[in-house]
């Protein structure tokens, strides 16, 4: 069961002391939340690099799914797994999402070459693919109210650039 506790700058001290005396001596087992929420995915748009936001909104367009040889034609499909990865390190880094977080992305490869690691598809699990939608929509929202000047600093800002 989980819960989110907030307080006075003093409560949250005594309890974070509370939780450290605990933790100390066994009694207490701190484990970190590792579900794609709303604002998480919505972190992800945020920070995550064009090749990241392209290959994630590739397999939100195409239902959770999307096969290797239709971001092929027009990508670097190692640019794009790359920058998804560097995307969750930052989350990390930043403090967004705790580490272990799972990849909203995974890489199937074709199993009858599985020496060969050919890529034949990237997935999104079947309950990540609205929330990651909506998350985009929000995202692409902040966009459009933006001047010319303000976007394109947005855009270098949130590219890791």
């Amino acid at each position: 069961m989980g819960y989110n506790i907030s307080g006075s700058p003093g409560f949250e001290r005594e309890m974070l002391a509370l939780v450290e005396k605990y933790l100390a001596v066994g009694e207490l087992t701190v484990t970190p939340d590792l579900e794609w929420t709303p604002g998480r995915a919505a972190a992800f748009w945020r920070i995550a690099t064009p090749p990241a936001r392209m290959v994630v909104l590739g397999v939100i367009e195409a239902g959770g799914v999307v096969r290797a040889e239709t971001l092929r034609e027009t990508h670097n499909l190692k640019a794009l797994s790359g920058s998804v990865t560097a995307t969750m390190t930052r989350g990390v880094r930043e403090g967004l999402w705790p580490d272990g977080m799972p990849n909203p992305i995974t890489r199937e490869y074709n199993p009858k070459k599985p020496s060969h690691k050919e890529l034949q598809s990237y997935r999104m699990p079947e309950a990540l693919v609205p929330v990651f939608k909506a998350a985009f929509e929000g995202w692409r929202k902040t966009l459009r109210y933006c001047a010319p000047e303000e976007l394109v600093s947005l855009l270098e800002a949130t590219s890791g650039s």
